[in-house]
């Protein structure tokens, strides 16, 4: 899957919901058997190999994060997409990587809808920082 091609359906529709539109966007690659298991496999290498870390970054941010935050048109885009990246590594890990209950066996749609505030915040609401 071209992860450009979501961007514009990321992007169209309330800015209130964009973060439930990544949120179903990324379950619903990580649902699927293949996808998720490229996407295991590349997080795997990533943790383990500094050369693959500094691919898959390139990658996300040319492919998928940086075209959203660029479309999203938001202050600060570098660190919203990394908050981004940080919460779907994250997940990826402990849901599908390591099996953390009871969040693995949590159905989908639960999942993303767990996690769509969180997004939403990442994305186009105020961060607080320090400083």
């Amino acid at each position: 899957m071209d992860p450009r091609a979501a961007i514009p359906a990321i992007v169209e529709g309330p800015r209130e919901e964009v973060g439930e539109r990544v949120a179903r966007f990324v379950i619903g690659v990580l649902e699927n058997d293949q996808a998720r298991a490229t996407v295991m496999a590349i997080v795997r290498a990533a943790t383990s190999e500094p050369e693959a870390a500094q691919m898959v970054r390139e990658r996300l941010m040319q492919e998928l994060w940086g075209p959203l935050a660029r479309a999203l048109e938001v202050d600060d885009a570098g660190l919203r997409v990394a908050l981004v990246g940080s919460q779907v590594i994250g997940l990826v890990l402990a849901r599908y990587v390591v099996g953390v209950e009871p969040l693995a066996s949590q159905p989908p749609d639960s999942v993303a809808s767990m996690i769509a505030p969180t997004l939403q915040r990442y994305l186009v609401e105020e961060l607080l920082a320090n400083g």
